[in-house]
């Protein structure tokens, strides 16, 4: 089904999503993205066969009764695409930027259950016409795709908002049929954390809000009624390194999905990530778990809600000592940002006030401005140590680029002895007898790596040859896959 969908994309350019892998969603989806291509429309995409079947709309979606728009039927897009975001460069099918406008549920005479949308999806779409209920947040209420037999496009379509006045006990009824929707199985499962956009300059917008960023392991937290799972942004579990985390959250009664990030502070409240990187052995700071949003509550999948809307749920949950709301003010976001800069932090996060939660995507909804510059690198090899210092002299840095590694320059400052001692033992398991970056710097004294461990550093500026002036490192991070690492240049809002 997806033959058409990758056969026009370079993926080693572009961000979509491959197809390759699926993630089966518990109840039939559809999703709406504007796109601002050559010219803007709107995607519209419903699930059928574990795939996204899709058609183009000019002008967007209709919203009133009678209201009819052209919809050209295109390829099958991936389940994944729902939950993509992002900027197609130029050259590339598509090109332009994507966002989320609607997403949701559907259903078609009342049934959910997947296997028997499939066959009247099939039904619809060989007898040119399909009628279902949306469940959005824009979008609500009966619609039709009815295709245009004598239209000289053959895949042109026409999506109409139905004449039918919805009744009151159907209005009444959305919720719980959300409800039903979301509860063939109410366990918390594990989310693949929504990620921010890198943006240079701080702003002010009623529509936003503005959180600090901070500088610690990003936890999507499971809680069921005192069973609990702490798990990292590569779904990594963190219960035996932050296990007093893990007991707090185990006192809730309930279930919750919370996003969040782990920290340790020190005696000023400022967030250490030595201290939590060897939390575990030397119990260095004070720990706490920031929480930032709710994904999930008693049953009840919140990710189709606004932000404020979660938010606001959020904020009414009693939390522990050691689990914080993670501080949010609404529009004011340059000030904002100056108290973080002058209290030492390492930036904000700035979301839109209606966005949704988008799985495991960059997003423009989120964006990120940082108050140093700082970058995750992907350690490649290292020095010989010179003067009597033990382990190694630097870490050679690196970052991925269309599936090759690119090396970005040497870090030698920010270690102490205990750690040059022992991540030079882990280095020397993982020695390899040729460079993995596609462009080594040109020394004699260099030892090559398996390309397995990521780090943080900060650094002054990049060099006009690409390369990280006055790098000092600040920790590794066990939460973060080294092929994920890219370059990260700040965008436009």
């Amino acid at each position: 089904m997806l033959k058409e969908y990758q056969k026009k994309r370079r993926f080693l350019e572009t961000p979509e999503p491959q197809g390759e892998e699926s993630h089966p969603t518990k109840a039939p989806i559809f999703v709406v993205q504007r796109h601002e291509a050559s010219h803007l429309h709107y995607d519209f995409r419903l699930e059928s066969h574990n795939v996204l079947k899709s058609w183009a709309v000019p002008k967007g979606p209709p919203t009133a009764p009678r209201e009819r728009r052209l919809a050209m039927m295109v390829e099958d897009h991936p389940l994944e695409y729902a939950n993509f975001e992002g900027s197609i460069p130029k050259g590339n099918y598509g090109a332009g930027n994507v966002e989320i406008w609607d997403k949701g549920n559907f259903d078609i005479d009342n049934f959910y259950d997947k296997k028997i949308i499939d066959k009247k999806m099939d039904t619809g779409l060989n007898e040119g016409k399909i009628t279902f209920h949306l469940h959005g947040q824009k979008l609500n209420g009966e619609y039709a795709l009815v295709k245009l037999k004598k239209s000289k496009e053959k895949n042109a379509w026409l999506m109409i908002k139905s004449t039918k006045p919805e009744d009151k006990s159907e209005k009444q009824n959305i919720a719980e049929k959300e409800s039903k929707i979301n509860k063939p199985d109410p366990k918390p499962e594990f989310v693949p954390p929504m990620m921010a956009t890198l943006i240079k300059e701080p702003f002010d917008d009623q529509n936003w809000f503005f959180e600090v960023k901070w500088d610690g392991y990003r936890t999507i937290a499971l809680v069921d009624n005192g069973e609990v799972i702490l798990y990292s942004r590569n779904k990594k579990t963190f219960n035996k390194k932050f296990a007093e985390i893990a007991k707090s959250l185990s006192d809730l009664t309930g279930q919750f999905i919370f996003d969040g990030e782990i920290v340790a502070l020190d005696n000023n409240g400022v967030p250490i990530f030595q201290f939590l990187q060897n939390y575990e052995r030397f119990k260095e700071g004070h720990l706490y778990y920031y929480v930032f949003d709710l994904l999930f509550r008693d049953g009840l999948n919140l990710e189709n809600s606004p932000f404020d809307e979660r938010r606001h749920n959020l904020e009414n949950i009693p939390l522990p000592s050691n689990i914080r709301l993670s501080a949010a003010i609404r529009k004011n976001g340059k000030n904002f940002f100056q108290e973080i800069r002058s209290k030492g932090l390492e930036g904000m996060v700035a979301k839109k006030a209606d966005s949704l939660y988008s799985p495991g995507v960059r997003s423009k909804s989120w964006l990120k401005i940082k108050t140093d510059n700082e970058q995750e690198a992907v350690i490649g090899g290292f020095t010989e140590p010179r003067g009597g210092r033990p382990g190694f002299g630097s870490l050679l840095l690196g970052v991925y680029s269309n599936n090759k590694l690119i090396y970005i320059g040497a870090v030698g400052a920010g270690f102490d002895d205990n750690f040059l001692r022992g991540f030079r033992i882990k280095l020397d398991k993982i020695r390899i007898d040729h460079s993995p970056f596609i462009n080594p710097p040109k020394r004699s004294d260099l030892s090559f790596v398996e390309a397995k461990y990521v780090c943080m550093i900060k650094f002054r500026e990049w060099t006009s040859e690409g390369v990280v002036r006055q790098p000092v490192f600040l920790g590794i991070r066990e939460d973060k896959e080294p092929r994920e690492v890219i370059k990260e240049r700040p965008e436009t809002r």
